[in-house]
């Protein structure tokens, strides 16, 4: 499998988990989500160091 085709697997797979995380939530708060979007977030130690990152989550219903 080239590079091309695993990175479309893994996206399909992706966008499964994110399904069944939102059919959840949407589920369990009884609220229903339009949209959704990511945002990567840099992550710094107490020196203003870069450290890692984080995916925010913004939700609109």
């Amino acid at each position: 499998m080239g590079e091309i085709e695993k990175a479309k697997a893994l996206k399909a797979e992706i966008e499964k988990d994110i399904s069944g995380m939102m059919t959840t939530y949407e589920r369990n708060t009884g609220l229903i989500v339009d949209e959704i979007g990511f945002i990567r977030q840099p992550v710094y130690d107490n020196m203003e160091k870069r450290t890692d990152f984080r995916y925010v989550v913004e939700l609109e219903g």
